[in-house]
């Protein structure tokens, strides 16, 4: 809304959609955290009313005072701008700081934390000996599904509370995660920090709280306790789609049958033999998208890509469990948004299981 050094009140939804996908594309650092293409003017539009425009909407982080305006076709300043001019110069100042502050952060890692112990008894987070590059102070983060705050301090966090409230859910949290011995000596509980978009995401991490010792080979997990297996959390969002990117690893979560499924869906997905594998992306993927970039490129990037397959959706009223095939490694690609790519079984298929997984004989 900042043209330059003019200010404009309102704007076409339309004309905001060009005018991000420009700043944007001249910026490739912003480009990269779209999690959509900026060519699809639909799917881009869509995106800023669900995400920016409704957050502005709701007036999050204005201290409950909504500053713009959105009709569903123009959005606008609520409030008359007397002197445009030293308000767009003001405006700009505050912008190209916070801009430049946002860009110099950086894409967070991974920060992997140890549970310990405090004084009283109680499990804390340390953080690892570098600081792992977490914001001190309160941080904003995701735990279980639920939006809490982490206080992230020199070289610990002690404190995770809702926001507005003073209890301290921290001790409960881990407990609840790794049992009545959380931090106890010799135990190796770890916690990670996760970026998900533009959420932060805290969730158990390591082998202590897997359901199991591995995933096995061949064995059947619904959708729910896939993550586990791998030291994950679950939550609907982040694992109700078939391509989950949770580095080091990928998941390929495959139904075969779909018929009742969304035709957005009807992704191409079929055995070759009983050791390759054919596999249609996500109508948006490019090939030098970053998620394209990850399939192609996984073995050097140190990724490990895993194949789940289930025969349907359903069975009856309940949902089908996903056999596990192993991992698998990439071997061609052709086309582009989607992108069908052959990927290579390291374990081929069982013979018992070439019916029920169609695999051609």
């Amino acid at each position: 809304m900042l043209d330059g050094e003019k200010i404009v009140p309102s704007l076409s939804i339309e004309e905001l959609t060009h005018r991000v996908a420009g700043l944007a594309a001249r910026i490739h650092r912003l480009a990269q955290d779209f999690s959509v293409e900026l060519s699809d003017t639909k799917a881009l539009q869509r995106l800023l009313i669900d995400n920016p425009i409704d957050a502005f909407m709701q007036a999050k982080g204005m201290g409950g005072v909504s500053y713009f305006k959105f009709d569903g076709q123009t959005f606008g300043f609520t409030f008359a701008i007397e002197d445009p001019t030293v308000f767009a110069t003001l405006l700009r100042e505050i912008l190209d700081w916070r801009l430049a502050q946002y860009l110099s952060r950086g894409q967070l890692t991974d920060v992997v934390c140890s549970v310990s112990r405090n004084s009283s008894g109680n499990p804390i987070l340390f953080l690892p000996s570098s600081g792992g590059g977490l914001p001190k102070g309160p941080l904003d983060v995701l735990v279980d599904g639920r939006p809490m705050q982490a206080v992230i301090a020199k070289i610990a966090v002690n404190v995770v509370r809702a926001p507005g409230s003073s209890t301290n859910e921290l001790p409960e949290i881990l407990r609840g995660w790794f049992g009545k011995e959380a931090g106890a000596p010799g135990r190796g509980d770890r916690v990670r920090f996760h970026q998900d978009a533009d959420t932060i995401v805290m969730e158990p991490f390591g082998p202590n709280f897997r359901s199991g010792s591995s995933p096995k080979l061949w064995e059947r997990y619904l959708r729910e306790k896939i993550p586990t297996e791998f030291g994950l959390a679950f939550n609907q969002a982040t694992w109700n789609v078939g391509f989950v990117v949770s580095p080091p690893h990928v998941f390929l979560l495959v139904t075969l049958a779909k018929e009742d499924m969304n035709p957005d869906h009807r992704y191409a997905d079929h055995f070759i033999s009983d050791q390759e594998f054919s596999w249609q992306s996500q109508n948006r993927t490019r090939q030098n998208s970053k998620h394209g970039q990850i399939i192609k490129n996984h073995r050097a990037m140190g990724i490990h890509v895993h194949l789940f397959v289930r025969p349907t959706k359903r069975v009856g009223q309940a949902p089908t469990p996903f056999l596990y095939c192993g991992e698998v490694d990439f071997i061609s690609w052709e086309g582009d948004t989607p992108i069908t790519v052959r990927w290579s079984l390291r374990e081929r298929v069982p013979q018992s299981l070439w019916t029920l997984l169609k695999v051609p004989e």
